[in-house]
């Protein structure tokens, strides 16, 4: 589906900047709207923590930065489970928030962030 479309942009003479930037969002929004389920980027907070190889690529992780408060979908999603939050940062930048959690809810806090964030 996603090939068809970038062919056919390429045909109607869109730019390689145009096309990498549109696939950049369309990662965004299918983990904010398919994944997380969201019916407005104004659901989320205003920082964002983001994990694994896809936010390497600046492209992807500009796009995030339009999205906002993340930070309360994950304690939402993290006491949905039964994990306690015991403190949340957000960061400097806009793209960080802290979290801490008991260490023996770690690894199942660490896959719930993760499964909320970038799993399709």
């Amino acid at each position: 589906f996603m090939n068809s479309k970038v062919k056919q942009a390429q045909k109607e003479g869109a730019s390689v900047a145009d096309i990498s930037a549109g696939l950049a969002y369309s990662v965004i929004k299918n983990a904010l709207f398919k994944v997380i389920k969201l019916t407005e980027a104004s659901q989320l907070g205003k920082k964002v923590v983001v994990q694994g190889g896809t936010f390497y690529n600046d492209a992807v992780l500009r796009s995030l930065k339009t999205a906002k408060g993340l930070g309360a979908r994950i304690v939402e999603t993290l006491r949905g489970a039964d994990v306690d939050v015991k403190a949340i940062s957000e960061g400097a930048s806009d793209t960080t928030v802290a979290v801490v959690l008991e260490s023996a809810k770690v690894r199942e806090g660490l896959n719930l962030i993760h499964s909320l964030c970038f799993v399709s």
